[in-house]
Order: structure tokens, then C-alpha cells, then sequence
């Protein structure tokens, strides 16, 4: 039995080579660089866009990782997005208390987020 026939019977996962691996990570690479882009080269309508497009991806990515690779029929984790949502736009925006950066809003966001997930 030669080495490679050893190695895939075992169930060990092969080695890859830079090219996949390069290939593999190439659109992401390429979605940051345009990322990246957006708010030198395009204008304030584009910027708008392109943030939504990223928040929906986002939203997307979860749904999919419950709903798809999971396997559960819950969408209940949208609620804790709206609450970390509501809670940074409340501290940012300065309407209740007086304005917060906006780093630290959205630390805040995640722990009001976490405290209501226990909850």
C-alpha cells in the first residue's frame, strides 16, 4: 500500500498547497480591498450602500450558520442584534445620556446583549 492510499484510508485530511489555499482566500481579499475603497473613491450615497450591504451580510451569515449549518429553526439571536443595534444608536447618538464614542457604544452594546441573552 503506498503512502497516499495509507493516508486517505486513515482519513487524515491531505495536505494543501499555497495555490488552494491562496484561491481559496482570494474573494475575501478581494471584498476588503473594495471595502476598503469605498469611502476614499466613493461618495456618501456609495459609503451608505456599501455599510447596509455589510450589515445584511452579516445578518445573513447568522441566519446560515443556525438556520443552515445547525440545523435549528430559531431566529431568536435577531432580537439580541436588535438590542445591541437600539442600545449603540441610544449611546451614540447622545438621547439619554450624554454621547459615548463610538467604540464604546458598541462595547456596551455587547454586554447589554449578553446580559439579555442570560436573561
Amino acid at each position: 500500500m503506498s503512502a497516499h492510499s495509507a493516508l486517505a484510508a486513515s482519513g487524515a485530511p491531505a495536505r494543501q498547497g499555497i495555490g488552494t489555499r491562496l484561491a481559496a482566500v482570494a474573494p475575501f481579499l478581494l471584498i476588503l480591498g473594495l471595502a476598503l475603497l469605498v469611502p476614499i473613491a466613493g461618495n456618501d450615497y456609495w459609503t451608505l450602500i456599501a455599510t447596509r450591504a455589510a450589515i445584511y451580510w452579516i445578518l445573513v451569515s447568522g441566519l446560515n450558520l443556525v438556520v443552515g449549518f445547525a440545523g435549528q429553526l430559531a431566529i431568536g439571536y435577531v432580537a439580541l442584534l436588535l438590542v445591541g443595534a437600539y442600545t449603540t444608536s441610544v449611546l451614540a447618538a447622545g438621547t439619554v445620556l450624554p454621547a459615548f464614542p463610538v467604540v464604546l457604544a458598541l462595547a456596551c452594546a455587547g454586554a447589554v446583549g449578553a446580559v439579555v441573552g442570560v436573561v
